[in-house]
């Protein structure tokens, strides 16, 4: 079985772009009275800003929910197509009772 690099071995050749330099910016972007986000959690390294997001999946709905019902209907619960981002907790309640009704 082939050896799994070393997540510091996989930095190396990127360490001259990891510096505080390439963070910066976006903290004074979040941190300014314009910036039209707030609670959004963004991934920054090297140049490179991306948003980083939890969705929420159409998933499985079944008012006899059983442990076999769960392993059986594993796939259409991990599935992602179809996912929501929601924005704060009672979006993601109103996804929740959408399947539910």
């Amino acid at each position: 079985m082939p050896e799994t690099p070393r997540p510091e071995a996989l930095l190396v050749p990127l360490a001259d772009g990891l510096v505080p330099e390439f963070v910066r910016p976006i903290v004074a972007c979040l941190a300014h009275e314009g910036c039209p986000v707030s609670g959004e959690i963004y991934s920054v390294g090297g140049g490179n800003v991306a948003r980083v997001f939890i969705g929420v999946t159409p998933g499985y709905t079944n008012k006899e929910m059983t442990v076999e019902s769960i392993r059986d209907n594993f796939e259409t619960i991990r599935a992602e197509e179809g996912y929501a981002v929601p924005g704060n907790l009672n979006e993601e309640m109103m996804l929740t009772l959408k399947a539910l009704s």
